[in-house]
């Protein structure tokens, strides 16, 4: 079980005690340590609303005691009753089906969001000055059975909105209910609604916000959300991507005053998302002090094999160098891991894909001048990236729009001592590491890498924008050993003239060069610079950094400038110039 706050009715309640854990009571063993009745001891249970059938006039309980669950028998039918308290810490459930069917809101139970971290006990100023509310003050500073002020300040802001979220979120279930009824028969897709018998088994004597959809394929249930209209926004605490954080990315309508202010770091509110992985999903975020955008990477803290600390660790060693984000701020927030670091424009890739997926020359010997020089200098911090790749280098933003950033740090190695510069050993039988496409030949035959894999890497990038595509893509394999054992073939078997056909020499004496370097040999970056703006120069370019996307996208702005003027001939080209 990964809930540690649900509702249920009273009744539900009474049937459900009996199967609780034993660890539901273990944590609250010194509960005797508290002697004062106005406080919950361990703030097991809160009655905080009553639901009368009706949840239009719902009645909202106050001045009521707070109670033990072995103080139960004093709620009265159809209470509304919230359990605070960690049924199983360790996040195995002794019968998942059976909490399931009685929980108020089963989606809660399951997905693990809490509506009320805590109840608040606030003392009366008339009575502060009684005795009792000194040794109140002690218990908080030596035992810790009251809550402080962080805690009370958590409980007063889920509290404000309860009362409005069930009965919000149970009128909007009910409208979508007879909205997917009558609306989704006419496009064919194939549903399930949770009708009011089920709501009434689910939650006796009154509603219960649950339904549930079934789409017939995954490409509709990503479009749904930005398509439904009848949700109120979510204000209760949750995971980042909630459904309406997930209509906002798309829906522009849609009111940011009332989205959940997510924050990690205190100072950092995370937004919408804008990438992600295989190793974390990064999200634009904003300094709430200065305005000031950023990007977030999270992770989750149950990754199978995290990294991201890893990672920032990593970005600390290589900060200063150009092209190399500044991460703000590292920690754990709930249930993720995040790194906050400088925001950045579009990839490699992205570009490529707009550009139609072919570079010019001009625009490949401008980005080889950088690229050699960031891989350059994070070999000189005594890393190896070890994932080499157009997903990972971005272009900046503003004023470093034209500079090449090198990003996703969580596979580098360090390669050598960083103070006697002493190469790690040589060895063999090594798992590839990498994306397949543009791995090295040794990565492919298993062999440890070092600075000259990094390099060769390189060399299939620039191949790769120079000539659309690279000869071993879209192999078919029946298992993925398969597939990255064909495309070491495919590598190893196309000659270097064949693969630069048609491209100036110099791409060949990279490869060459590259391909030639011995285990923990130094690669010359500046001679292979060098022969890259050779070759710039002899063709004629000029350094003005305009590349590929810069004059595409000017193109299609003035189409649609022209298009607009009603121009498509010499007239409208004037209309574009003036």
């Amino acid at each position: 079980m990964v809930a540690s706050n649900f509702t249920f009715t009273h009744e539900a309640l009474q049937e459900a005690l009996p199967r609780m854990a034993m660890a539901t009571k273990a944590v609250h063993a010194d509960d005797f340590y508290n002697p004062h009745r106005a406080i919950a001891p361990g703030i097991h249970v809160a009655v905080s609303c009553r639901y009368a059938r009706d949840p239009v006039h719902l009645q909202k309980m106050e001045n009521e005691d707070k109670l033990t669950l072995d103080e139960i028998n004093l709620a009265q039918a159809s209470d509304v009753i919230h359990v605070e308290t960690p049924l199983n810490p360790t996040g195995e459930s002794l019968n998942l089906a059976f909490f399931k069917a009685k929980a108020a809101a089963g989606t809660k139970y399951l997905g693990g969001h809490s509506d009320m971290l805590c109840c608040v006990l606030a003392v009366h100023p008339e009575r502060a000055h009684q005795a009792w509310t000194k040794t109140l003050y002690g218990d908080r500073q030596y035992i810790g059975s009251v809550m402080g002020t962080l805690e009370a300040w958590l409980g007063i802001r889920s509290l404000r909105t309860f009362q409005l979220r069930i009965r919000q979120q149970s009128e909007n279930a009910l409208a979508l209910v007879q909205w997917l009824s009558s609306e989704m028969q006419k496009t064919g897709s194939t549903y399930e609604a949770l009708k009011d018998g089920w709501l009434q088994e689910q939650m006796p004597g009154g509603y219960g916000p649950v339904f549930s959809i079934i789409m017939k394929d995954p490409q509709h249930a990503k479009c749904l959300p930005s398509r439904l209209y009848v949700f109120q926004h979510a204000t209760s605490l949750g995971g980042v991507e909630s459904l309406m954080e997930w209509r906002s990315m798309s829906d522009k309508l849609c009111d940011t005053r009332l989205l959940r202010d997510l924050r990690v770091g205190n100072k950092y509110r995370i937004g919408r998302k804008i990438g992600g992985g295989s190793f974390g999903d990064v999200y634009l975020g904003t300094n709430i002090i200065s305005g000031e955008e950023i990007a977030i990477k999270l992770e989750s803290v149950k990754a199978k094999h995290p990294q991201l600390e890893y990672e920032a660790r990593v970005y600390k060693s290589l900060a200063g160098g150009v092209g190399i984000p500044f991460v703000r701020w590292y920690g754990t927030e709930c249930d993720y891991n995040a790194m906050v670091y400088d925001l950045l424009g579009p990839s490699l890739e992205d570009l490529f894909n707009f550009c139609n997926r072919k570079f010019s020359l001009k625009t490949v010997l401008l980005l080889v001048d950088q690229l050699i020089s960031r891989v350059e200098y994070i070999h000189a911090k005594s890393f190896i990236h070890r994932d080499i790749k157009p997903d990972n280098f971005l272009m900046g933003i503003g004023k470093r729009g034209n500079q090449v950033n090198a990003i996703d740090f969580g596979l580098a190695k360090k390669y050598r001592d960083p103070k006697t510069h002493f190469h790690i050993p040589y060895r063999e039988n090594k798992n590839l590491t990498g994306t397949a496409r543009y791995a090295s030949i040794n990565t492919h035959l298993g062999v440890e890498q070092s600075r000259r894999d990094d390099m060769e890497s390189l060399g299939y990038i620039i191949l790769y924008f120079t000539r659309g595509s690279l000869p071993w893509q879209g192999l078919k394999a029946a298992t993925k050993k398969q597939k990255y054992d064909r495309i070491m073939e495919k590598k190893m078997t196309t000659p270097t003239e064949v693969l630069c056909r048609g491209l100036p020499n110099e791409f060949a004496i990279y490869l060459n060069y590259c391909r030639s370097l011995r285990f923990d040999d130094k690669p010359d970056y500046s001679y292979l610079r060098k022969i890259f703006r050779d070759l710039f120069v002899r063709e004629g370019f000029q350094y003005d950094y305009v590349f590929d996307w810069t004059v595409y996208k000017y193109q299609k702005n003035a189409e649609a400038i022209s298009k607009a003027a009603g121009g498509n001939g010499p007239a409208g080209g004037d209309r574009i110039r003036q």
